[in-house]
This record gives C-alpha cells, structure tokens and sequence, in this order.
C-alpha cells in the first residue's frame, strides 16, 4: 500500500482540516468580519491540511484536491463561487494558494535537512527533475527578493 498516492491519506486530512474550520466557524458565527474568519482559517486550519505534506510528492490530482478543501472554506465566508474571485481574496486576505504554501514548506524543509547530508541523497532520489527545478527557481526568487544587511 503506497501512503502519499492513496486517497484516504488526503481524506483524513481535509476531514481534520473542515471539522477545525466548521468549528471555529460555528463558535464565532458568519456573523463575524471575514478578516477575522480568514486570519483564523490561515492560523489554525491550513497548517492542520498541510502539515507533512513537504517531505511527500503530491501528484497534480492531490494538489487540485487541496485547493478545492481550501476554496470550499472560502466560498463558506464569502458566499462566493468563482474561482477567478476567490484566488483575487485570497491575494487581498494574504492566503497563499495552496500549491505555494506547499512549495514554501518544502523550501524550508530542504532547508532544514540540507545538515543532514546522509538524509538529501535519500530524499532528492524521490523528487523528480520537475519538482527540483521548480523548488530552485522559487528559492531564487526569494533570494533575490529579500532585502540586504549592510554593516
């Protein structure tokens, strides 16, 4: 049995990720601000979807899975259903699309292993030319976009 492709791994965690976010949504109501509602959404309930997710390889299916569980939460603040408005608040709101907070973790994750040289071997066997290149033109971009020091 293979635990990244198969669905009930991603099921698991979007029933986690809705019963946070139907929780948080019925204690404080749709009559709270939607600021409110999307700060709680990105404290509480994306790192309980994403979490783990960086040290795996999700498929072009699994991502598209993610970002409808995200959508969903989104259309139940707003009340709205098009996709083209719901990526433009989620620009407004500061709510990463769910591909590149994925993509940043996994940055950071990297990150974090690249002391551990015995473990990058093992792990840049399982990623494929695609996700490498891609995760190295994001590191450039954050790279170039962060300011320097200068002492």
């Amino acid at each position: 049995m293979r635990l990244v492709g198969s669905s009930w791994f991603l099921a698991a965690k979007r029933m986690n990720f809705y019963r946070a976010f139907n929780y948080i949504y019925g204690c404080v109501g749709a009559s709270a601000s939607p600021m409110v509602l999307c700060h709680l959404l990105n404290t509480f309930c994306l790192p309980i979807l994403l979490y783990g997710l960086q040290a795996v390889h999700l498929s072009h299916a699994n991502f598209t899975t993610l970002q409808s569980t995200g959508r969903v939460a989104l259309h139940k603040i707003f009340r709205v259903r098009d996709v083209n408005n719901l990526l433009y608040i989620q620009s407004c709101m500061s709510i990463l699309p769910i591909a590149f907070a994925v993509d940043l973790r996994k940055l950071v994750f990297l990150h974090k292993l690249r002391v551990h040289a015995c473990f990058l071997p093992l792990l840049l066997k399982n990623m494929n030319y695609y996700e490498c290149k891609k995760l190295n033109s994001l590191k450039q971009c954050l790279t170039a976009t962060r300011p320097t020091s200068h002492n």
